[in-house]
């Protein structure tokens, strides 16, 4: 058997290498027929598709091009909000039609009770021919009016109607999926409406009116989907209200139903307040005053209340319910107070523990590292005064009235949970202490709409410097070299030298020429650099006085950024000195972190360039007002019509932050972890006891934190030991 196997061997090798040069030969010889189909094919696929429409034949040799259609943005461009791109629309507008006598009651109700629950409600007015309309109502009063300029008080409900409406049309039907128009005597129950509304598609045209006496009727409101909007278009009509519906739709578009409307008179007012049905409707009219408003919403909120106390109640009885089956080994198995909120943040050193501050009635005690005692700061009175009402409404509620006082309080604030509280209040009849401990959680976050600088607007820094600032000023132009010239900022930098006009000066003929030498290096450095300079002669230094002559030099539409030469900052803070500051409206005042002593907090180590925003390195000076941004138009409505511009006999107290202040326009305070302020110790040779007192204070402050001073005594006791 193996002898007639190994006959057959050869001729198994025979086949293989016939079949081996077979497909040689074949590959061969269809290679280059392929090749030039490989080559041609788009153009034979699109002369193929030629042919077909034409009915004639195309020379396939000749290259075949196929145009890119025009693109009408930029290769950068993008859209502004997420929504935007994915076609997603708001829930819904809402235009309330009401007069300018009626704004200053009706509107500011409504502005303060139910148009909370949706940040889309703007009122329409005729126009009016007050010059202090837009000042009165939307700077003081904060209301979003719209003046519609075709329709005038003497114009029809139903021309006035149709104008908003087609307003709504022109300038909001892209955004919004919903539409209501009310009247100024609607109460609106926006989450009822919100509800209803997600429940319905926007795209089918539907037009949502109440039914009064078998007859729809405009009088509670109409909600208009996006696509019956869309489909609208102006005509003369009949009257009104019937015939604004008629305009708005037809029988199979228009929908009433009484239902989710509420018709109420003037005499069962009380009644409809009881009426349990008030809370599941979405309209509620007529009203004859802001009162019934008022009460009305009071009722409405407080049910609200109610059904979120008996949800919440809920809730942590599933909790306890279900806690039993969770393993002993989970850490939820331990339940925390209260019930449903995360655990307390559990610090991982001693660097992390969050101290309490302690209160009483008068003062706070630890507040702050720099000071032991400190009265209460305004944002926080407000929210002690509610927690002690809370405290002592609970204590009377549970054990009868008592003659109630503060004892001890003690706050803080969880960064997982809240501001947590411990109040102890004493009966002063029985001196019993009673401890409650409180929890204020953290709300919902809402985003705040922030415009970004999109476009590098050019900034005007102004220097001020005096005679012995060189060291400083060295250093602060190679930061702004830095940051400035070599990245190519579009920024001006305006160095302005003041001369103090007291005999100091006058056997130097230039006080300043270092820093004009320096000045000089930079720009032979940086040929295309603006580095301007100006000197003035004053009787002492007044910030304001120097702020009044340079605003004379630079253009009216200047974008200032006042700083001082200990400052320190990085490029985004220029770009929130462009964004915080609106022309006519606001002004931008930071807070910077102030250094401390570096040879304290870094004890021989190297200082790095840009200092870590914590307790050990520094803390914000809420008191410093050196850094301002604002528009030299700004700065110049408000002080060139003063009589004191340009005299130099202005006091020293009067800073650039206080002519903003007694202006109409809105200063804008916050911190900004990427300004710094160098550490300077600075020299009280002031003749004022007063100011000189509050110089060593502030020295003192700089030093550093109390653990980093204690260390430094600690050390200098036991050098002195032998």
């Amino acid at each position: 058997m193996n002898r007639s196997m190994n006959n057959k061997n050869p001729k198994i090798f025979v086949y293989l290498i016939s079949g081996f040069l077979l497909g040689l030969v074949i590959r061969l010889k269809f290679s280059s027929s392929y090749q030039a189909l490989s080559k041609c094919h788009d153009k034979v696929i699109l002369d193929q598709k030629e042919q077909s429409k034409s009915g004639r034949s195309i020379n396939i040799e000749k290259p075949v091009t196929v145009k890119a259609k025009p693109n009408r943005f930029n290769n950068d461009y993008r859209p502004y909000f997420v929504y935007s791109e994915l076609g997603f629309k708001n829930l819904m507008f809402v235009g309330v039609k009401i007069s300018e006598q009626q704004l200053m009651t009706n509107g500011v109700t409504i502005n303060n009770t139910w148009s909370s629950d949706d940040q889309t409600v703007v009122f329409f007015t005729p126009y009016s021919r007050d010059s202090e309309f837009h000042n009165r109502f939307v700077k003081k009063l904060n209301l979003n009016v719209i003046q519609l300029p075709d329709i005038v008080d003497t114009s029809s409900d139903l021309e006035f109607s149709l104008r908003i409406v087609q307003y709504m049309k022109d300038h909001h039907l892209n955004k919004y999926n919903w539409f209501i128009l009310s009247n100024d005597n609607v109460y609106l129950n926006m989450v009822n409406a919100g509800d209803h509304l997600k429940r319905l598609n926007s795209t089918q045209p539907i037009i949502l009116a109440n039914k009064i006496k078998g007859e729809c009727s405009s009088s509670h409101g109409v909600i208009m989907s996006h696509t019956a909007l869309s489909n609208y278009y102006q005509t003369d009509g009949a009257g009104f209200p019937s015939g604004l519906l008629s305009k708005l739709g037809n029988k199979e578009t228009l929908f009433c139903n009484s239902e989710r409307f509420l018709n109420i008179q003037s005499s069962n007012m009380q009644r409809v307040l009881g009426d349990g049905n008030t809370l599941n409707v979405i309209s509620i009219a007529p009203l004859k005053s802001n009162t019934d408003m008022l009460k009305l919403h009071k009722t409405i909120v407080q049910e609200r209340l109610k059904e979120t106390l008996k949800t919440s109640r809920n809730l942590q009885a599933s909790i306890k319910e279900f806690h039993d089956r969770v393993p002993n080994d989970v850490l939820e198995k331990k339940l925390t107070w209260p019930l449903g909120y995360p655990r307390p943040f559990r610090p991982s050193s001693r660097f992390e523990v969050i101290q309490w501050t302690l209160f009483d009635k008068n003062k706070m005690y630890a507040f702050t590292d720099q000071e032991p005692t400190s009265s209460f700061p305004a944002s926080y009175y407000g929210d002690f005064t509610e927690i002690l009402q809370t405290v002592k409404q609970a204590i009377n509620q549970k054990y009868g009235n008592r003659r109630l006082e503060l004892l001890n309080g003690y706050h803080r604030v969880d960064p997982k949970r809240g501001a947590e509280y411990l109040i102890e209040m004493k009966d002063k009849s029985s001196d019993k202490v009673y401890r409650y401990q409180l929890l204020r959680p953290f709300s919902r976050v809402e985003s705040l709409s922030m415009p970004a600088a999109t476009e590098q607007k050019g900034i005007h820094i102004v220097l001020p410097l005096l005679k012995d600032d060189m060291k400083y000023f060295e250093k602060f132009m190679q930061m702004y070299k830095r940051l400035c010239l070599q990245s190519g900022e579009n920024v001006v930098l305006l160095t302005v030298f003041v001369n103090i006009r007291d005999g100091k000066f006058e056997e130097e003929k230039e006080p300043f020429l270092e820093f004009k030498n320096l000045i000089s290096r930079y720009k032979q450095s940086y040929m295309w650099a603006q580095l301007p300079w100006l000197q003035v002669g004053v009787k002492h230094i007044s910030d304001v006085l120097v702020m009044d002559i340079v605003s004379m030099k630079l253009p009216s539409n200047a974008l200032i950024l006042l700083l001082s030469h200990h400052n320190h900052f990085t490029v985004n803070f220029l770009n929130r000195c462009r964004v915080n500051v609106v022309t006519g409206l606001q002004v931008f005042f930071p807070i910077p972190f102030l250094e401390y002593n570096p040879d304290i907090v870094y004890n021989g180590k190297q200082k790095p360039a840009f200092s870590e925003v914590h307790t050990t390195t520094g803390f914000w000076g809420r008191d410093s007002y050196q850094v301002g941004c604002f528009n030299n138009n700004d700065y110049k409505a408000a002080r060139m019509w003063k009589n004191d511009f340009l005299d130099e006999n202005l006091p020293n107290n009067k800073t650039i932050l206080g002519v903003f202040e007694g202006s109409n326009l809105n200063v804008f305070r916050a911190l900004d972890s990427e300004l710094h302020t160098w550490y300077e110790f600075e020299n009280c040779v002031s003749d004022v006891k007063t100011n000189k007192t509050e110089c060593h204070f502030k020295n003192s402050q700089r030093l550093g934190n109390r653990a980093q001073l204690a260390q430094v005594f600690f050390d200098f006791n036991n050098s002195k030991k032998p």
